[in-house]
């Protein structure tokens, strides 16, 4: 059978960009970073959770469009192309919903990037919070990515992205305690990414 589970450790990767691919890969559980790669660093476009399938271009190029690396121990479910491909063509409710997740994930990506290419520095800052509280669903979360992860996803400097989470937590807008935050003021946060 072409369908197997791996689970993964935190930095591994599910597939690297440009590289020959003939699984489509679903997260069973945990988080994955996608990123573009070129000459001297990498540019975080979105983060992956449960449910979410990765690699779907993949399907009829044969390779990889990006790399995905596990930001904690993570259970992917590998099915063969061949399967995938032969679920969408047998089943129409199977081809509905994996197009209209494939478009999902591109519109999401895509607004994350438009997003914070439209703010300064304290409005991505907050954008940069307010998604990672969307993706776990709670005020209180831990930071999967390193500062310079998260100055990257940013579009910024480290300096900037940790001086303003310094500005953050003296104006009691978030809390931090080691790689977990807490937003204390998500209406400022809020305010934040519309004037900023």
């Amino acid at each position: 059978m072409k369908i197997y589970y791996l689970t993964l450790n935190k930095r591994e990767h599910i597939f690297k960009e440009g590289t020959p691919v003939s699984f489509i890969n679903i997260i069973k559980s945990g988080y994955v970073k996608l990123y573009l790669e070129n000459k001297n660093n990498c540019r975080i476009f979105n983060i992956a959770k449960t449910g979410n399938i990765l690699g779907i271009k993949s399907l009829y190029t044969g390779n990889s469009h990006y790399s995905a690396e596990a930001l904690e121990k993570t259970e992917i479910c590998y099915i063969d192309h061949n399967i995938f491909r032969s679920l969408i063509s047998c089943s129409n409710a199977f081809a509905k919903e994996t197009l209209k997740h494939t478009c999902l994930e591109c519109h999401n990506s895509l607004i994350n990037i438009i997003k914070l290419n439209d703010k300064n520095i304290y409005g991505k800052v907050a954008e940069i919070l307010l998604y990672f509280y969307c993706l776990s669903g709670n005020y209180t979360f831990k930071i999967l990515l390193s500062r310079n992860e998260l100055a990257n996803f940013a579009g910024m400097s480290r300096e900037r992205f940790t001086t303003s989470l310094k500005y953050f937590e003296e104006e009691e807008i978030i809390k931090i305690n080691k790689n977990d935050i807490e937003i204390l003021n998500k209406t400022r946060l809020e305010k934040l990414t519309r004037y900023y």
